[in-house]
């Protein structure tokens, strides 16, 4: 689920690419999940790099 939210983040524009707090938002609204702020971004920063490639 991150990951596809990532993709799309890649995909944007870098002045319209979503933020943690975005994705995070996101995935509270659309996926009523129960998930730290802090997961996220610790997540999204150990995929970011690999996900450029």
């Amino acid at each position: 689920m991150i990951d596809a939210l990532l993709q799309e983040e890649l995909a944007a524009r870098p002045d319209q690419r979503p933020r943690v707090q975005r994705i995070w938002e996101q995935i509270l609204d659309e996926h009523a999940a129960t998930i730290s702020y802090g997961t996220v971004r610790d997540y999204l920063a150990g995929r970011r790099p690999a996900a450029m490639r």
